[in-house]
């Protein structure tokens, strides 16, 4: 989905809190990493917050 929209920056929340994942976060992790993607995909864990830079 990031390589279609090609977004600046994507930021995976909540990835643990719904059952229809099929495969555990990790392997989307190493999906980006495989297709170059992973400097633009910001991972934050339960009570993260991100400060954007407007």
């Amino acid at each position: 989905m990031s390589e279609i929209i090609a977004p600046q920056l994507s930021i995976l929340i909540h990835d643990n809190d719904y059952t229809v994942f099929k495969s555990p976060v990790e392997e989307f992790m190493q999906a980006l990493e495989d297709a170059g993607l992973r400097d633009r995909v910001q991972y934050l864990s339960h009570g993260e917050t991100y400060n954007f830079n407007l």
